[in-house]
């Protein structure tokens, strides 16, 4: 069965359940272009003219979706009703996002929720940082000083101090799954503020992931868990996390997904100003 929410621009939004109704309703209406569809299984209004030209010829009665047509021009001009308050219009939109809604989530059953972390990438691997000081400290002659070798030791083991997290709701239809309300945090406890963190989103389906999209994250605090709530859905078994790239110029810091090195094979993530080494 075909379901739709209709509106005319101007009396609110209402579920109709057959095209046949629809039609009827977009000619009814003096503004054909005026008025927005939002189709069954879709995420976006669209316009009346727009649904129409989406149909196959020939299956649909032709319709006057012109508003300078002569029907148009001859008919007698309706008087609209003014008075409406801002109250009455904070409703209406509640009424419609309501409707929306339940409308997107019919026949979609809870499966439950999904949890799980960033895990160390095959880029990064556990370094002994202190064996790693003493080079540096042979190479150069001198000892370092206990920033120094802090840094060093962030820098080349940043996993163990910054996590991205994902929790989800999981739904199903037929065969089919969709992850929702999906809520990611950052933590760092570095000690140091992390200017900036961009995180992929891996979708999984069948053992195999692909980027669903990616979030950014700037500003982060070492001093609170980081927390970004995601609009829509995503389709797939699952969902996880990846860290692409992290820039901290508190203690010379970037790192990327992409890269196996910033040119230092000493301390591989070392960089200035946010910027890697040439």
């Amino acid at each position: 069965m075909d379901k739709f929410l209709f509106t005319d621009g101007t009396n609110g939004v209402r579920e109709v359940h057959s095209k046949e109704e629809l039609l009827a309703l977009i000619s009814s209406v003096p503004e054909p272009a005026r008025a927005r569809i939002w189709v069954f299984h879709s995420n976006e209004w669209i316009s009346a003219p727009a649904f129409i030209s989406q149909q196959p010829k020939g299956t649909l009665p032709s319709t006057n979706t012109n508003p300078d047509s002569s029907a148009a021009q001859n008919a007698i001009p309706v008087q609209k009703k003014r008075g409406w308050t801002m109250l009455g219009y904070s409703l209406a939109a509640v009424a419609a996002a309501l409707l929306i809604f339940n409308f997107t989530r019919a026949g979609w059953e809870a499966q439950g929720s999904i949890s799980n972390s960033t895990v160390r990438p095959a880029n990064v691997p556990q370094l002994d940082t202190d064996s790693l000081a003493l080079v540096i400290e042979w190479q150069r002659g001198k000892a370092l000083d206990k920033g120094t070798r802090t840094n060093l030791r962030i820098r080349n083991n940043w996993p163990d101090y910054l996590q991205a997290s994902l929790k989800a709701d999981k739904e199903k239809k037929g065969n089919s799954y969709r992850l929702t309300n999906i809520n990611i945090s950052m933590d760092n406890t570095t000690g140091y503020l992390i200017d900036e963190a961009v995180i992929r989103i891996l979708s999984w389906k069948n053992g195999k992931s692909s980027i669903a999209d990616t979030v950014q994250f700037k500003g982060i605090r070492y001093d609170k868990v980081l927390n970004r709530q995601l609009n829509g859905s995503f389709r797939g078994d699952s969902l996880s996390l990846a860290i692409a790239s992290i820039r901290a110029k508190s203690f010379n810091f970037c790192y990327s997904i992409e890269s196996v090195s910033n040119n230092n094979p000493n301390d591989r993530w070392f960089c200035r100003d946010g910027k890697p080494l040439p």
